[in-house]
């Protein structure tokens, strides 16, 4: 189903779930401000997604099991200067905090 995890240092993932894993679509978000937009698969991210920096600088790529592929948009003799940075991680620490799925809260530890 639909929920939304949020980790002690600020990470969240609002999305599907299947099996308790990020599955199809979703947004992880970083505490800057920064984000991916896309689609997981087993709680890696998996396919075509958009990541958007801090500073609002969208860029497209292609993830294959939690690994960034390519970037898609823009070409990459055309990335935005400010924006260069290596691929973001989208490893989560160990699953402590909370969580909502389907309007139930619930604590982990």
């Amino acid at each position: 189903g639909n929920g939304r995890f949020q980790w002690p240092d600020g990470k969240s993932f609002e999305g599907r779930y299947e099996s308790d894993k990020k599955h199809g679509p979703g947004v992880f978000k970083w505490p800057d401000g920064s984000k991916c937009i896309g689609t997981w698969s087993c709680g890696k991210q998996h396919g075509v997604g958009t990541h958007v920096s801090s500073k609002g600088v969208a860029r497209k790529g292609r993830w294959k099991n939690g690994t960034l592929d390519e970037w898609i948009e823009p070409a990459p003799d055309q990335s935005p200067a400010e924006d260069s940075a290596p691929s973001p991680s989208l490893s989560s620490p160990p699953r402590t905090g909370r969580s909502t799925t389907s309007g139930v809260s619930t604590d982990t530890v």
